[in-house]
């Protein structure tokens, strides 16, 4: 069984609070971004966000308060959503371990007994590692999220997991490459794209020309193509 271990909130930002779930004896931590405009008296919409460099990062990053300046929690505040932003690691990420796929529904479904979301207005998706991961959840029978987002992802990495027939349940994945990405050649994910849009029907793969793998990064034209798909999910 997995459960909150603890809470507190991040001493620079009250905004921000920290969670536990218990995985196998290990502490496995979860942000919480709350919005100002935030109230229990009315659901609000919830954005989870799987982040990038899981297989580079050697252990949880939680104390690493350069965090609260990834993009995520400013377009959370200004669309009024809260954000949930799990951590992962080498041994313990959205890649090799279904242990920490599987924690990702733990942590979505602590969040809506923790908080007042709207259930029926939740989405999922991250960059690159998060990114590729999100196939992965796009392409299971599940209730959590109503819509997708793959920033700067390549499929290939998760190739053995995804069902790409499964992308077709009527919830719309929206994928973003940079044409000049120097990570995730962009030619690559495109010839996965051809290949299975015929059966991945709620698949759209976008691209932007310049940018790299890390565009969302790239000021405020990065900043606008990201938010711009997150409020696109949101509202439909």
């Amino acid at each position: 069984m997995q459960n909150i271990k603890d809470k507190k909130n991040l001493e620079s930002d009250s905004r921000f609070a920290l969670f536990f779930t218990t995985v196998k004896d290990m502490e496995v931590p979860y942000l919480v971004y709350i919005p100002k405009k935030y109230s229990d008296k009315t659901p609000m919409k919830a954005v989870v966000y799987l982040h990038g460099g899981v297989v580079n990062t050697e252990k949880f990053s939680y104390e690493n308060y350069q965090l609260q300046n990834e993009p995520i929690f400013s377009i959370g505040e200004d669309l009024n959503a809260i954000i949930i932003y799990p951590l992962g690691k080498k041994d313990f990420g959205w890649v090799n371990q279904q242990e920490a796929f599987d924690n990702i529904f733990t942590i979505v479904d602590q969040v809506k007994k923790d908080f007042k979301i709207d259930k029926k207005n939740i989405i999922l998706g991250g960059m690159s590692n998060g990114g590729t991961a999100t196939f992965y959840f796009a392409s299971q029978n599940q209730k959590v999220s109503k819509g997708f987002y793959a920033i700067s992802a390549d499929p290939n990495v998760l190739l053995t997991k995804i069902d790409f027939d499964k992308i077709a349940q009527g919830k719309k994945l929206i994928s973003i490459n940079a044409k000049d990405d120097s990570v995730y050649a962009f030619s690559g994910v495109e010839n996965i794209y051809l290949k299975n849009k015929s059966v991945s029907k709620d698949w759209e793969f976008r691209s932007v020309n310049e940018g790299d793998h890390g565009f969302i990064y790239d000021g405020d034209k990065g900043l606008k193509i990201f938010e711009s798909v997150i409020k696109e999910l949101l509202a439909q």
